[in-house]
């Protein structure tokens, strides 16, 4: 959010949110079903939060699929005392004193009562601000789109259900053969196999590179192979995510025509 919008649109945007959130909570006000679901968020929401500002991203489709591809050895790298401790006082121990806390309900009647009042409430209070202040608010997010995926918990469960819808979608199609004739040759020099091996970089960028100039030995391990090697020096990446950019560089339909998740149904070299 930048200084030259009015500070009257952020107010709109996060009256409007609370609005949203508390007609949805107070839907989801059940005795047997809000406190797991309290306790359920309060520790996904600290997670969420802990990456977010540990790392400086968002959450959205893209960046759950990464998470969905993540191995073990990549979560263990992620673990540390800082995310035990933030998790531990901002997900644990709020879950833990919500489960303390004895709910008194009204009876069927009067909190179906109280809830109806609280709803029209709520939604008379969000139209009045959004018809009031649409445009402030409408430049906002217009310009600053991002913002959806930094929303807790709207951003996660926004990106579960693309993910799950993506994978429903994904189930229903057939494998795409990139060539229906393409078959082995034969070995030139022996009976076994060829094996290849191929070492894949994906997070690296060009420009800390040794072997394309950079200052830093980050190349030490290729260095007695350079006049081996070939360099692409012009290669781009199709996205800055695992999720996108591996996936793509071993597609056929290249950087501008790759479709993210084309690979879960579609042959690649």
């Amino acid at each position: 959010y930048r200084a030259d919008y009015s500070p009257v649109a952020a107010a709109i945007i996060t009256a409007a949110v609370f609005a949203a959130f508390n007609l949805i909570l107070g839907l989801c006000n059940l005795p047997r079903l809000i406190k797991p679901l309290a306790a359920f968020f309060c520790i996904a929401n600290s997670a969420a939060l802990y990456f977010m500002d540990a790392y400086g991203v968002v959450i959205d489709k893209i960046m759950l699929l990464n998470v969905l591809q993540t191995d073990i050895y990549e979560v263990r790298d992620l673990l540390n005392a800082k995310m035990l401790i933030h998790l531990i006082f901002f997900g644990l121990l709020p879950a833990y004193l919500i489960y303390k806390t004895e709910i008194v309900y009204a009876t069927f009647k009067t909190e179906l009562r109280q809830r109806a009042i609280s709803n029209c409430y709520t939604l008379a209070i969000a139209a009045l601000l959004v018809a009031a202040f649409y445009p402030q608010a409408e430049i906002v997010l217009r310009k600053f789109r991002y913002l959806k995926s930094s929303l807790i918990p709207a951003n996660y469960i926004s990106a579960g259900i693309s993910v799950t819808k993506s994978k429903i979608k994904q189930s229903r199609y057939k494998l795409q053969k990139i060539s229906h004739g393409a078959t082995m040759l034969p070995q030139a020099h022996s009976d076994k196999p060829t094996l290849l091996v191929v070492v894949v970089g994906e997070s690296a960028r060009a420009a800390n590179f040794s072997l394309q100039g950079y200052e830093r030995p980050t190349n030490a391990a290729l260095e007695p192979f350079a006049d081996k090697l070939i360099y692409f020096d012009n290669f781009y990446s199709c996205g800055t995510s695992t999720a996108i950019s591996l996936p793509c560089i071993f597609a056929k339909a290249g950087r501008k025509d790759f479709v993210p998740e084309s690979e879960k149904y579609t042959e690649n070299v």
